[in-house]
């Protein structure tokens, strides 16, 4: 790990105990560039603001993590009154629920907010959103994306989508709206459940393009302040095969903050990938290198050409969730036509990543990265 991102756990561990921060060995300015890259920013300033104090940059940055806190919840308000209207439960979760529980809860950023509500709900519930001020961006797959006030809302039907390592962890959360406790129509998960939930979305993160180190603090602070157990986490996630990666990070988690599973060694590896890459894995990242650990889990042996055509033409089954191909859910032979739009799609909004992702995908460097990637997930349960 590099010195900024060494210090900024140390900065996350002196935020968990209500302790001040003193910077060393790095620049500020370097280690502020580094929170941000891991939506950090206001954990960072609040370790540090004695020593920071002076700093106008960092303090009215700070200001705008409160701004989006708030409007995060007003957007949520909004929602839930949508929502009640329309007869619909729902249950709040991941930031928008977990703020609370940090020593200052607007230091935890979020870049959109999260519910739950129950699969036959999606249309009425699309209905009310829109009617009360909602755009809805995306409306295909387990997750609809709305936006409100320039902040992205996620309506989920489930908590895990997509496959996390050989668990069995979507089926194991498939019925996660039934864990949660309602006040009228208003639900919130135990937290214990929540815990462990928070655990596997760690695990579909790292499994996806990779996690940062805001997720693993989001345990430390459940840990330090809400009574959860992480033995306890261990022991029903290994129902669904995820308890070794459970200990794998509640390992890494005591050691950068003192709360989790003692007395088991945390992977050097992990830890660096999990540091390296930003909030979601995707900072100063071989894109390619992720994308053929991936294709590697699936098709343990294929060639480079092979990979690049299924970089191309994926399969109907990752087709229906990308949120901008709606019109292929429940439609399996427009899958063609959905390989033509995506392509176009990407030509012209996302050119330079997928030309540096198909560039590099032959390279010798980014074969040897990718299996090194598969092995570190292999060593901590994924």
């Amino acid at each position: 790990m590099t010195s900024e991102q060494e210090q900024l756990i140390r900065a996350c561990r002196a935020f968990l105990q209500n302790e001040s921060y003193e910077p060393e060995g790095c620049d500020i300015t370097a280690l502020a560039a580094e929170a941000a890259r891991h939506n950090l920013f206001g954990v960072l300033y609040c370790a540090a603001q004695e020593s920071c104090a002076e700093n106008e940059k960092l303090r009215r940055a700070f200001e705008d993590c409160i701004f989006a806190n708030g409007l995060a919840h007003s957007v949520c308000d909004s929602a839930a009154q949508a929502l009640e209207g329309a007869g619909i439960r729902f249950v709040t979760f991941k930031g928008a629920a977990l703020d609370r529980y940090y020593p200052v809860p607007q230091a935890r950023t979020m870049g959109d907010a999260d519910i739950l509500i129950d699969a036959q709900n999606r249309a009425e519930a699309k209905k009310a959103l829109c009617a009360a001020g909602f755009t809805c961006e995306h409306c295909n797959g387990p997750v609809w994306e709305y936006t409100k006030n320039g902040m992205r809302f996620e309506v989920h039907t489930s908590l895990v989508n997509g496959r996390i390592g050989s668990s069995s962890a979507v089926e194991f959360f498939s019925d996660a709206i039934e864990h949660a406790h309602f006040s009228g129509l208003c639900g919130s998960f135990d937290l214990q459940y929540h815990f462990e939930y928070l655990i596997a979305h760690l695990a579909h993160h790292i499994c996806f393009y990779g996690a940062g180190i805001r997720m693993v603090l989001d345990l430390a602070v459940m840990l330090t302040y809400c009574s959860v157990s992480a033995d306890e986490a261990v022991k029903t996630l290994s129902e669904c095969g995820l308890g070794d990666f459970a200990k794998a990070a509640l390992a890494i988690c005591f050691k950068w903050f003192g709360v989790g599973i003692d007395g088991v060694s945390a992977d050097d590896e992990a830890c660096e990938l999990i540091a390296g890459h930003g909030a979601f894995g995707m900072s100063n990242r071989n894109v390619a290198a992720a994308l053929q650990r991936r294709d590697l889990e699936e098709n343990a042996g294929s060639c480079a050409a092979a990979q690049r055509l299924r970089l191309l033409f994926p399969p109907y089954r990752r087709l229906k969730d990308i949120p901008y191909i709606h019109f292929i859910e429940g439609r399996p032979y427009l899958t063609p036509a959905a390989w033509v739009y995506r392509i176009f799609y990407n030509l012209r909004h996302r050119k330079a990543l997928l030309k540096s992702a198909a560039a590099r995908m032959s390279e010798s460097g980014t074969h040897e990265e990718a299996q090194n990637e598969l092995e570190i997930l292999k060593r901590i349960g994924l």
